[in-house]
């Protein structure tokens, strides 16, 4: 589960230039950004963490991670409690088969190790994480299975 969550927010960075992050469960979480997240996510207990975003690292955001369903979840919220982004974790047999044929066609000595669901602004987007022993990507494709891009990440 570590694993996943972590993965969820490295993932997200590729679409919110994160720079600082700040993890503690005794984060002070304004309660603009608590009354949403409660309102939409119903007898949730997240943990809670913020960083900051921006050309300049200049506006902090909050964000819940839980498990919802048996899934990994990470929601991103403005300090006045607007949620801007959302992550769930799927199984990689879910993914539009659209994705696995590009994959398997342009990336078959790769492995694909995690795929998140992102949704942003209503659009819906799949990264898909892949990588070998040397090189991890991170593959961007539109609900359609589109391919949008990829962005190397360091493998940890």
């Amino acid at each position: 589960m570590k694993k996943a969550v972590y993965l969820l927010v490295l993932f997200s960075s590729c679409l919110m230039f994160s720079q600082k992050k700040v993890s503690s469960n005794s984060i002070e979480v304004p309660i603009e950004v608590k009354n949403s997240f409660e309102n939409e996510f119903k007898n949730v207990k997240p943990v809670w963490s913020t960083d900051y975003e921006g050309v300049d690292s200049q506006s902090q955001r909050y964000i819940a991670t839980f498990r919802k369903d048996k899934v990994s979840v990470a929601a991103y919220y403005t300090k006045e409690g607007v949620q801007k982004v959302i992550e769930k974790s799927i199984d990689i047999k879910k993914l539009p088969k659209a994705i696995i044929n590009y994959l398997n066609q342009n990336y078959s000595t790769y492995k694909i190790n995690e795929a998140i669901v992102v949704e942003k602004d209503r659009v819906k987007l799949y990264e898909v994480g892949i990588g070998n022993k040397t090189k991890f990507f991170d593959v961007q494709f539109d609900a359609t299975g589109y391919f949008l891009q990829m962005i190397e990440k360091n493998k940890h």
